[in-house]
């Protein structure tokens, strides 16, 4: 009799641990749940932010490139006799186009990158439901273009820095030119 007792008690003892771990392991769960809704809402968040900000870079970039360009063909559409100030002007003028070329294909690259990007995920989520493998050639590629489109943006910045600086270098010794005429 005391044997099926103290059995009965180890019994209930052992479903009552069994009951506890299972409580903690759904909390585990349910912390990871949390976890990794948390991670994808920062993810999401993380990803609308830098898209917002290289979309506000190039757009910057083409703005500083084309105002430049602007400048200089305004300038130079005012001169009437000084051939070597023109050529000298026109230096600068393709620094600045050469930043807006470079904004332009930056622009139609990041949005190849975002449909690679997009294409990868899509794909990666199909694989993982359906059990297959997903090719990694699409994030690559993805990658591997958003790194041109980061270094044609920085250098379209380079070629803005290049135009204002030989402008400036123009303008501090334009008394070289001699006989400049505007027209009025």
């Amino acid at each position: 009799m005391f044997e099926s007792l103290i059995k009965g008690r180890l019994e209930m003892s052992e479903n009552k641990n069994k009951d506890i771990e299972q409580k903690v392991l759904d909390r585990e769960n349910e912390q990871d749940i949390a976890y990794k809704q948390m991670l994808s809402q920062f993810g999401t968040q993380l990803i609308a932010e830098s898209t917002t900000t290289a979309h506000n870079a190039l757009k910057m970039s083409l703005i500083i490139n084309g105002g430049g360009a602007i400048a200089i063909l305004t300038f130079i559409g005012n001169i009437t006799t000084q051939s070597k100030l023109v050529s000298s002007l026109s230096e600068c003028l393709f620094f600045f186009t050469a930043g807006v070329l470079m904004t332009a294909v930056s622009s139609g690259l990041t949005y190849l990158a975002q449909a690679f990007g997009a294409l990868h995920f899509s794909k990666n989520v199909e694989t993982k439901q359906t059990g297959g493998d997903a090719h990694p050639y699409r994030y690559w590629i993805s990658t591997g273009l958003t790194i041109i489109v980061i270094t044609l943006v920085i250098a379209s910045y380079v070629y803005f820095y290049l135009g204002i600086n030989t402008a400036a270098s123009i303008f501090n010794n334009i008394g070289q030119f001699k006989d400049i005429v505007l027209k009025p």
